[in-house]
């Protein structure tokens, strides 16, 4: 598979590298077309769709009368999709997401140290907490967990929302003695890494 630096299309002021390209012929390709890109190029693909997803045909301004893309518009944008993993303060945490899968396939959001902590005796990328919970019998969207959010996670879920992790409370189901929100992650770099994940 031909590898292309993605992350670096629009953010290093090389609109026209190859990778460049090949997002343009993405962007403006049918359905078809993008099947077939997919099977080269499968994060490219995604890619597009999620920034198309977010803001379709947005990113244009007019020039001497023409639309032409604004390319400092896509950069910023650019950048958001394809920066580090965001930091998510819970409590006294500073935490950063990892994306594992539970054995049916739904997502797993873990939580690991952001930082290193001699003070309460936590080191980078220790594991803090597992936000997610795999409801037995239920199979989600790509997008979608069931938060954690009773016993030691009680907050959490307002902390995911908060800053902008996940959206809103799509639905629960009851669980025991406590019922498990649905949410759908909207983060575009966690969006991101749970693709990955599939590659």
């Amino acid at each position: 598979m031909l590898s292309v630096d993605l992350r670096n299309a629009f953010i290093d002021h090389t609109e026209d590298n190859f990778t460049c390209l090949l997002l343009r012929l993405i962007a403006k390709g049918d359905p078809e077309m993008r099947a077939r890109l997919a099977k080269g190029f499968p994060m490219e693909v995604e890619a597009v769709r999620i920034y198309q997803t977010d803001c379709p045909y947005k990113d244009m301004q007019e020039t001497e009368g023409l639309r032409v893309p604004d390319w400092e518009q896509i950069a910023n944008r650019a950048k958001a999709l394809f920066g580090p993993p965001p930091v998510i303060v819970w409590g006294k945490y500073r935490c950063t997401p990892v994306i594992e899968r539970y054995a049916a396939g739904n997502v797993c959001l873990d939580l690991v140290s952001a930082v290193s902590d001699a003070e309460d005796d936590i080191m980078e990328g220790e594991p803090i907490a597992t936000a997610s919970v795999n409801a037995a019998g239920y199979v989600y969207d790509w997008d979608v967990i069931h938060v954690k959010d009773y016993a030691e996670n009680v907050g959490l879920l307002a902390a995911l929302q908060n800053q902008g992790i996940v959206g809103p409370v799509l639905d629960s189901i009851p669980s025991g003695y406590v019922n498990l929100p649905a949410v759908r992650i909207i983060h575009p770099v966690v969006c991101r890494m749970i693709k990955e994940k599939e590659l």
